[in-house]
């Protein structure tokens, strides 16, 4: 951004302001279409070499008619539909390319490849700006491809970003050196920068490479990358059809010395300490509460006893990190009232009921997640007595606010059975699935800047007792598990095909995808009347293995399930709760294969990670896992090392590679600091180097709240002070300001004008911007103030003298008293001057 400084001389007390307009555009929303499903691998394999060879020697017709018959066979796979994409690049028909590479994004976002295509097809489009946007994120993901940079940097310099496209043009330039384009266009953006030396350099250096060669002048040239060659989609391989020998020993008089009558349900699972060791919270035959400290795989009480509610029954128990303080809190939900524990080191509990307003919750049955994105685990419950629903925010410290009027969740739901929280439509947001008991199962789907809203998209259409979610199919997508009627129903997503499971045993009440053997496949449990067991198969179906896991001793109404490693041998244990008690179920052989312990260290993310997804892959195998309860325990099968490991946090996907899977060892995946959000920042040229002024437009934002469902109105006109003559001066003639979106906001700017204000000597001139919950505003506009006094004295509230570091605008800090807490990032506690 420049301005001209006129020929004149400027005037000796003259100040420079800038005006900006900022308007705000719509999102644009894509969806994705599904395409049935079709018949063979050995179809499939044939179909995709066939598209790969007329897609290699330009057939594109060909290629696209190949293509499209596969997808029929597998309508999710990523790599196909960006295959179908390409053939489509290469027919000149940017409108399915769009289309096609839309929906590989409806399945994962992160994929560079179907960005960049978007981006070529606006472009053959003439649809410059919505290229930019599509190549941006493409470059955002992987920084690497040339291709990327150079169309990046082409579309900047033709929509007048020169100075962008001059970054963007140099990376390709400087690091590929193949390239034919990059250093002429760069010279380009150079000239229109008015940089005609390097401008210069810049076509020599165009010259020197494309001498001996030929200009491509066909834009599919320009486009060839990595990104455009036809992808094999990922072989999976299939469950051995065996498998390996797993028994589940009944433990239960060594685990619990003899106890175990003394304790029942529900429980939860609390790994208090975070080293892995899997403990246990529990109800006791004396209507308390307590915690059962596991040591070489024996529990024993420890710490306090809490009351329970007398004539109550306790429905669930939820384990998270409430408090961000890195330790495993407690929810213990009833029908007569609710409790929660604040833990510490080595199971130590503080009673924190009253404090967290909990204490009056009655409920049926509850869940804990971060519902609106603040980093902290709200809770969802389910009243008694067809009450609907109740959500509370968590304002941290274990303190819940009912909002259940304001929250935009439904909450007049009848029936409602359970809560399930999972990305059902994999745009890394948690919906919330409710089985009702007779109508079909309500699906509230998060939307994105919005709150859960009932859509009728979720493949049950009538009424079930039970849902569970998970990839079954390990094409990474979240499936649904249903029971009803003495049957268990596998609806994969994306896919018309279901499965159905027939009952042995009637009274199942509840359903449990724990992957027993770690062979990497999720199997089912079914638990009401005793327990069965599917084992899953791949594409060979689920087996009915109770009895040769021995549960079909399993006797006795099983009121809850719990799958953990309690004795750390590398393979998940069972911990059931019936009329009798609480049993432990040991698992014998699982570990032949390897199991992956996984610890999420959430940082603008909840701490826990729950309802964060993670997924790996590795050779013949890939998986998705939604951190719905802790511990997060993956079998990977015999596969020691994993290529690619992946959690899909709050602001982004962090991906780890070559993995290591040790059955002694907790992989710990921490979610990386990132700036969320700021003003656009303001940069001048001083003379020697761009100095920053100032952010701006701060009372512009989009979507800022100001009170539950109160948000502020945007003032889009704003004017900054910028410095005067001795701060601000001209480059060859023109006065030069850079704005930089620093991180991860988007400015849309209307109009930017700069004003020159002439004032007498002692006299300074303010902007008169105000902050305002609600409009109107008024103009923007100049405050001129003389006669400055300076300051006497300043102390702090603490009787610090701050007056030195307050007396001029001389980048002399006041520091605040005392930081908060780390989850309260930049926020100080309460201090005065």
């Amino acid at each position: 951004m420049s301005a001209d400084s006129g020929s004149g001389q400027s005037p000796s007390n003259a100040k420079y302001l800038l005006l900006l307009v900022v308007v705000v555009l719509a999102p644009v929303i894509f969806t994705w279409l599904i395409s049935p499903s079709g018949k063979s691998d050995a179809d499939f394999d044939r179909l995709l070499n066939a598209g790969k060879t007329y897609y290699d020697s330009g057939e594109a017709q060909k290629a696209i008619d190949a293509f499209s018959q596969a997808l029929k066979h597998k309508p999710t796979e990523t790599d196909l539909l960006l295959n179908l994409a390409n053939a489509h690049r290469m027919a000149n028909q940017p409108a399915e390319v769009i289309k096609y590479a839309s929906e590989a994004l409806a399945i994962d976002n992160n994929i560079g490849a179907g960005h960049f295509l978007i981006g070529c097809a606006h472009l053959r489009l003439n649809q410059t700006t919505n290229a930019i946007q599509a190549l941006q994120q493409a470059y955002d993901i992987d920084n690497t491809i040339g291709a990327v940079g150079y169309l990046l940097g082409k579309s900047k310099l033709a929509m007048g970003n020169v100075e962008d496209a001059v970054l963007y043009l140099e990376e390709v330039a400087t690091y590929e050196e193949s390239h034919l384009g990059a250093a002429y266009t760069w010279s380009q953006a150079l000239m229109q920068a008015n940089r005609p030396d390097e401008a210069k350099a810049a076509l020599e250096l165009h010259q020197q490479r494309i001498a001996d060669k030929q200009m491509p002048e066909d834009q599919a040239a320009w486009e060839t990358c990595v990104y455009t060659e036809v992808k094999i989609p990922f072989k999976l391989d299939q469950p051995l059809a065996a498998g390996i020998a797993v028994k589940f020993v009944d433990d239960t008089v060594k685990a619990f010395g003899g106890n175990a009558a003394h304790y029942a349900g529900p429980f939860g699972v609390i790994d208090f300490n975070q080293n892995g060791i899997n403990s246990l919270f529990v109800r006791t035959s004396t209507n308390t509460f307590r915690t059962l400290a596991n040591t070489n795989g024996v529990f024993a009480a420890v710490g306090m006893e809490f009351p329970a509610l007398t004539n109550a029954n306790y429905a669930k128990c939820l384990v998270g990190d409430l408090n961000n303080d890195r330790f495993n809190d407690v929810l213990m939900i009833g029908d007569q009232g609710s409790h929660a524990y604040r833990f510490a080191t080595n199971g130590l509990a503080r009673d924190m009921s009253r404090f967290s307003r909990l204490s009056s919750l009655k409920a049926v049955d509850a869940l804990i997640a971060d519902i609106d994105f603040t980093g902290k685990l709200d809770l969802l419950a389910i009243q008694p007595e067809d009450a609907g629903l109740k959500v509370f925010r968590n304002l941290g410290s274990l303190y819940f606010k009912d909002i259940s009027k304001t929250s935009g969740i439904p909450t007049q739901i009848t029936g409602a059975l359970k809560l399930v929280a999972d990305d059902w439509n994999n745009d890394d947001m948690l919906d919330v699935i409710i089985p009702r008991k007779s109508e079909p199962p309500m699906y509230l789907q998060k939307q994105r800047g919005a709150v859960h809203s009932p859509t009728n998209t979720l493949p049950a259409k009538t009424a079930v007792m039970a849902v569970a979610t998970g990839d079954l199919n390990n094409d990474l997508r979240i499936d649904l598990v249903t029971l009803a009627n003495g049957k268990v129903t596998i609806q994969f997503n994306g896919l018309e095909e279901n499965q159905t499971l027939n009952l042995a045993k009637p009274g199942a009440a509840d359903l449990l995808l724990v992957d027993y053997d770690n062979d990497g496949w999720l199997d089912i449990f079914a638990l009401g009347q005793g327990l069965q067991a599917f084992r899953n198969k791949g594409t060979a179906g689920f087996e009915d293995t109770t009895a040769a896991l021995g549960l079909d001793s399993v006797t006795g109404a099983i009121s809850q399930l719990a799958a953990a490693d309690i004795d750390r041998d590398g393979d998940s244990d069972m911990i059931l709760a019936d009329d009798s008690g609480l049993k432990y179920l040991r698992n014998d052989g699982g570990n032949q294969n390897l199991q992956l312990k996984i610890r999420l260290y959430g940082n603008r993310s909840n701490a826990s990670g729950l309802g964060i997804q993670v997924e790996g892959v590795t050779g013949g195998l890939r998986f998705k896992r939604t951190a719905q309860v802790l511990p997060v325990e993956i079998g990977v099968g015999t596969n020691a090392l994993l290529n690619s490991l992946t959690a899909r946090w709050f602001d982004l996907s962090l991906n780890n590679v070559d993995v290591e899977v040790k059955r002694d060892e907790t992989v710990t995946l921490t979610e990386l600091i990132l700036p969320t959000g700021s003003c656009p920042y303001l940069y001048c040229w001083d003379g020697e180097r761009f100095r920053f002024v100032t952010d701006l437009l701060g009372a512009a934002p989009l979507g800022l709240p100001v009170a539950e469902g109160v948000y502020i109105d945007a003032d889009p006109d704003e004017i900054v002070w910028i410095g005067d003559e001795t701060n601000f001066k001209p480059i060859d003639g023109n006065y030069r300001l850079q704005i930089t979106e620093e991180l991860r906001e988007i400015l849309y700017l209307d109009e930017a004008k700069l004003i020159a204000v002439d004032i007498p000597a002692g006299t300074e001139v303010h902007p008169n911007p105000r902050l305002l919950p609600h409009g109107s505003y008024p103009p923007a506009g100049l405050v001129a103030l003389s006669k400055r006094s300076p300051l006497k004295q300043a102390k702090r509230s603490d009787g610090l003298d701050v007056t030195a570091a307050l007396q001029e605008n001389d980048d002399d800090w006041l520091s605040p008293v005392e930081l908060r807490e780390p989850q309260l990032r930049g926020l100080a506690k309460p201090y005065s001057v």
